[in-house]
């Protein structure tokens, strides 16, 4: 019979060709298991110099990082640096007013009293005034003033060991303010602290600045100018103006007329931001130097150091 031929059906050929670049994922394939002939990328014969991420990304950059540093930082410190005696104006020389409050407020202990000349009100011959703390003098009249006159000599005596001309002078303010010691040594300084009177009064913020202006304009014009308020409270003189608005005038004339700065040191018991934010206004810049008590001046001696010899 006629001979039978079977019918063999031939798949069409598959075109293997490179691309110059390859693909970030395998193409697909319409042929299941079939796998490509040749490597998509020539072999290398030694490893690449790049040293492995240690903890390699999830997805890859689409460019490179910046440039790294080149070595380590340097071998860090032990530990934290300790507190550091301020040494910024180690030759620069300047001249501070102390302003010095002797307001009412200072000794009254907040019956209101003005404490005139530390004296009673009755019979100041036969009665100790009610502002009088026991085994002072009127002079000195209560131990918070006290504790002012001493932070004082504390502060003229830390600035006198920079390496530096200096002068301070002093002026003290309560009703109206008074310069007691014109610019000087600081023995001649702390000779006058020594001597201090208390008077008592209201506060009077603007002559106290206007009196440091004074002794600080006839001092060297080349030096530095401080004026260091020290005080417990807010303007409440002079008469006839807005106390507030006068000092901080006449704080605004020390600054911008005169060069000086200006540096508060408020004792308020209470957290009083209106107190506060007007002595912000007083300051040239902004910082205010605040306790809480007349206990706790000393603890701002380092930081006054240094806000007045790295202004």
């Amino acid at each position: 019979g006629p001979t039978k031929v079977a019918a063999v059906i031939v798949p069409p050929p598959i075109l293997i060709t490179n691309t110059s670049v390859p693909s970030l994922s395998p193409s697909a394939s319409n042929y299941a298991g079939l796998v490509s002939l040749y490597p998509s990328a020539k072999l290398t014969l030694r490893p690449s110099n790049a040293k492995e991420t240690a903890t390699p990304t999830s997805v890859p950059s689409l460019s490179p990082s910046s440039r790294p540093s080149s070595r380590p930082t340097s071998t860090p410190s032990p530990g934290p640096t300790p507190s550091p005696t301020a040494r910024c104006s180690e030759g620069k020389d300047f001249d501070l007013c102390l302003a010095i409050d002797m307001s009412g407020s200072v000794c009254n202990g907040g019956n209101g009293s003005d404490c005139g000349e530390c004296r009673a009100d009755f019979l100041p011959l036969l009665f100790n005034s009610q502002c009088r703390d026991s085994g002072l003098s009127e002079d000195i009249c209560c131990r918070n003033f006290e504790r002012i006159q001493n932070f004082a000599k504390l502060i003229v005596g830390r600035l006198d060991e920079f390496d530096a001309k200096k002068s301070f002078s002093t002026v003290v303010f309560a009703s109206t303010a008074k310069t007691v010691g014109s610019l000087g040594s600081t023995s001649q300084t702390i000779d006058v602290l020594n001597s201090l009177d208390y008077s008592g009064g209201t506060t009077n913020h603007r002559d106290a600045i206007n009196r440091c202006r004074q002794t600080l304009n006839s001092g060297n014009p080349s030096r530095k100018k401080f004026i260091l308020v020290v005080t417990d409270g807010v303007s409440t003189a002079p008469d006839g103006v807005d106390p507030e608005s006068a000092a901080e005038e006449a704080a605004m004339q020390a600054q911008f007329l005169d060069d000086a700065f200006i540096i508060p040191v408020f004792i308020s018991p209470f957290n009083d931001f209106d107190a506060l934010s007007f002595m912000s206004r007083l300051s040239s810049d902004g910082q205010v130097f605040d306790v809480t008590d007349f206990e706790s001046l000393a603890s701002l001696e380092e930081r006054l150091v240094e806000q007045v010899s790295c202004s």
